[in-house]
Formats: structure tokens, C-alpha cells, sequence
């Protein structure tokens, strides 16, 4: 079984400039826990429900970007990648694995 016969097809991304209201908003609306931020086509980051509460809001800072707050330590896989002989990918399923062709999300 290859990463693109599991992974979503519909992503929901906000833009590394974008506030963090509008990432908490995405997440809100898609019913969805997290977001990969966007540096034009390029993905730069990941932003989830959790990073919002810890490192946003419990900072009581406003008028934050994406950008100050998202994960950049991405893991990643391309939309061929057997999940089947990946362990680290495996283990990532778990959680959050971002699919990349050629550094552009694979949608």
C-alpha cells in the first residue's frame, strides 16, 4: 500500500503570513486538528489545534502569523512511499505525515 491510496485529498492549507485566526478558523470549519502552511506552493510548516492553544493563545500575545507558530520540522513522504516497508513513516501515520511530490503538497 503506497502513502496515496491512504492519504487525504482534500487539504485544507492557510499561507505562512495568514494570522492564526484564520489556521484555527480552517481547522474549525473542515473539522479537521491541523493545517500545513504554505510559503506559496511550497509547504513550510504544520500548525495543529494543539500548537494554537500552547503557543498562541497561553502566550496571550496577539497579531501572531502562522508563520511564529507552526512546526517546520515536517516529516514527510512522497505520494509513492510504501507505507508498508516505511517504519518511520509507519509511526508518522500514527500521528501527522505530510505527502510531497516535489516539494509542492500533493493534493
Amino acid at each position: 500500500m503506497k502513502a496515496q491510496d491512504i492519504m487525504t485529498q482534500d487539504v485544507y492549507t492557510v499561507q505562512a503570513e495568514d494570522p492564526i485566526w484564520k489556521a484555527a478558523q480552517v481547522m474549525r470549519d473542515a473539522n479537521i486538528g491541523a493545517v500545513p502552511v504554505m510559503k506559496g506552493r511550497e509547504v513550510v510548516g504544520i500548525i495543529t489545534d494543539r500548537d494554537i492553544a500552547i503557543r498562541d493563545v497561553a502566550s496571550e500575545e496577539d497579531n501572531r502569523t502562522c508563520s511564529e507558530i507552526m512546526s517546520s520540522n515536517l516529516v514527510s513522504c512522497d505520494p509513492e512511499t510504501d507505507i508498508e516497508v516505511a517504519p518511520v513513516v509507519k509511526l508518522c501515520l500514527a500521528t501527522l505525515l505530510v505527502v510531497i511530490q516535489r516539494q509542492i503538497l500533493k493534493k
